[in-house]
């Protein structure tokens, strides 16, 4: 059973400053759904007879799985052949978000009745195999960790796990192997060096950490000088060609290796290159 949208196109031409106000409480509302780990097995399983009902199918037997890798091994080897998601439960929160605000904010209600059952779906678990006469639906994870920026990222373990041991480790949303996560202090400079994955390689020259990197390995000073509150601070290639600045901040004593665009000649254009106002532990790179 294919995920099917039958809504109404709505065209909205302005907004009044009450209904954009709300844009904000739907979205905190419903990045809370979706980094909800409590899966209401209950719920989810009378929303998804609902949706079959009002979709015209019969009341399908429903199997509950772990993770949605487990769900999707389920449907294929019950001898699914299309093993794609239809909704996929509190993943669709962006999706549950537009629709209770157009029903709630807008008025849009029954333009959007037959969204009901999914918002319970959307509540209540993960992802689902959704087929004509049987559902493979996956719980939510047990915990999910997020940055500030609302990516997935763990810097001592799994960024989210499954009850059936099914977990991925990430660095700021992009996806890294186990072991630099767990074991940063493995990493070694030969490693770093052969990396071919741009991303990957500037995140395990983070962990082993950018200063050690270029004291190991050496670098060229590209230009050095005192500033009156930054202190004495260097513009460094390292032997992988980055282009890093080497500066304190004042405010903390602390000192940052901090990446800089390759055109950068001097220390005046590198702190000039810095975001304006951005503290020194939110800029590219680290200690």
């Amino acid at each position: 059973m294919a995920k099917e949208n039958k809504s109404t196109e709505i065209k909205i031409k302005e907004l009044t400053p009450e209904q954009e106000a709300q844009l904000e409480v739907y979205y905190q509302r419903y990045i809370k759904v979706g980094l909800s780990c409590d899966t209401k097995k209950e719920k989810a399983e009378a929303a998804i007879k609902a949706l079959y009902k009002q979709e015209g199918y019969p009341e399908p037997e429903i199997r509950w799985f772990g993770s949605p890798l487990a769900a999707k091994k389920g449907a294929k080897d019950a001898g699914v052949t299309d093993t794609s998601f239809g909704w996929e439960g509190s993943f669709n929160a962006g999706d549950g978000a537009f629709y209770a605000y157009i029903r709630e904010v807008l008025g849009c209600v029954e333009e959007t009745n037959e969204f009901l059952p999914v918002f319970d779906i959307i509540d209540s678990c993960g992802p689902m195999v959704m087929c004509d006469t049987t559902v493979f639906v996956s719980e939510k994870p047990q915990f999910i960790f997020v940055d500030d920026n609302g990516e997935l990222h763990n810097e001592s373990g799994p960024a989210f796990s499954y009850s059936d041991g099914f977990c991925g480790y990430y660095w700021h949303g992009f996806e890294v192997p186990k072991d630099i996560i767990e074991k940063p202090q493995d990493i070694t400079v030969e490693r770093i060096k052969k990396e071919e994955n741009t991303e990957l390689r500037r995140i395990m020259l983070e962990r082993f950490g950018t200063g050690r990197f270029v004291t190991e390995t050496g670098g060229q000073i590209i230009d050095e000088d005192n500033h009156p509150q930054d202190g004495h601070r260097q513009l460094v290639k390292d032997s992988l060609n980055n282009v890093l600045f080497h500066v304190g901040d004042p405010s903390t004593g602390r000192m940052y290796w901090l990446d800089m665009d390759p055109n950068v000649k001097t220390c005046k254009e590198a702190a000039d290159f810095l975001s304006a106002g951005l503290p020194m532990d939110k800029q590219v790179g680290r200690t």
